[in-house]
């Protein structure tokens, strides 16, 4: 679900602001897209209600992510609006104009990336830091450990 569909308190706006920020510390020309779904009532089935969906776009290919852009889905076990809502997953997507390139899904006890061309081991070891610090921003930090 997009990110701005989750923004009716302050509290989760203050968070995916925080995910917004965090993303730009480990890349820093990467302009954020808070609503990277159309909104298709035909479509609208395929919505996860317990994600926040954002999208990062670079100003041109990125050499390290290997990718226009980065599709980021956070995904929790139930509404991420609930109070007993806990993080299931990270997943994170790097597109070309017209295709996936690669992908990465991030959970608490495995990092793994795929696809026709993956990140750099640079790019990697940032996009683990983002991941470890959106668990850090909901409140779990038990990943803290893992490494590439």
């Amino acid at each position: 679900m997009n990110a701005t569909d989750h923004t009716e308190t302050y509290e989760m706006l203050s968070k995916i602001s925080r995910i917004v920020s965090l993303f730009k510390e480990q890349f820093l020309d990467a302009h954020p897209d808070l609503s990277p779904w159309i909104y298709d009532p035909a479509l609208r089935y395929l919505i996860d209600p317990h994600s926040i969906d954002l999208c990062f776009h670079f100003p041109g290919w990125h050499p390290t992510c290997h990718s226009h852009c980065v599709l980021t889905q956070i995904r929790f076990s139930e509404n991420p609006k609930s109070a007993d809502a806990r993080i299931i997953d990270i997943e994170s997507m790097g597109y070309t104009h017209t295709e996936p390139y690669w992908r990465c899904r991030s959970t608490t006890d495995d990092w793994d990336f795929d696809g026709i061309s993956p990140p750099t081991l640079l790019a990697r070891k940032k996009l683990e830091q983002f991941f470890q610090d959106v668990y850090a921003l909901f409140g779990y930090s038990d990943n803290s450990e893992k490494s590439l």
